[in-house]
Parts: C-alpha cells; sequence; structure tokens
C-alpha cells in the first residue's frame, strides 16, 4: 500500500511537470501570434501610410489646378501650397 500512494504522487508530479512545459509553449505560441499579429498591423499601417500620401499628392494637384484655372481668370491669389 505504501508504494500505491507514492505512484500516484508520482503520476501528479509528472502531471504537473507536463501541464507547465504545455504552459510554456502556449506562453510561446502566443508570444508569436502577437509577433504576427505586430508584423501584420506595422504592414498594414505602412499600406494606410502609404495611400495617405498618395491622396495628399492629388489633393495637392487638385488645389494647384483650381489655383491656376484662378489665376487665369485674373484673380488675384496666394498660394496654399507649400
Amino acid at each position: 500500500m505504501s508504494s500505491e500512494p507514492e505512484t500516484i504522487y508520482e503520476r501528479v508530479a509528472k502531471l504537473e511537470d507536463e501541464v507547465a512545459l504545455l504552459r510554456s509553449e502556449v506562453d510561446i505560441l502566443k508570444r508569436d501570434v502577437n509577433d504576427q499579429e505586430k508584423t501584420r498591423l506595422e504592414d498594414e499601417v505602412a499600406l494606410l501610410r502609404s495611400e495617405v500620401d498618395i491622396l495628399k499628392g492629388v489633393l495637392r494637384n487638385k488645389i494647384a489646378r483650381h489655383e491656376i484655372s484662378m489665376i487665369k481668370k485674373g484673380q488675384n491669389i496666394s498660394s496654399i501650397i507649400d
């Protein structure tokens, strides 16, 4: 009888060790997922910045064309570009 409780305690100890190992593996996987998510978000931010730069250029050109058309009509304006 004394050997049976020891076996149970040994099994419990092994299971606790396995659980601790699995928890550490899960933590590593969580970090990897977070790094992947972070990389994805950084890529998305870079893409959005690129799109904003394109839109700023388009808006700048549109304003410049409007200013040119006003100058051609003889109106005295000061540029808002720059």
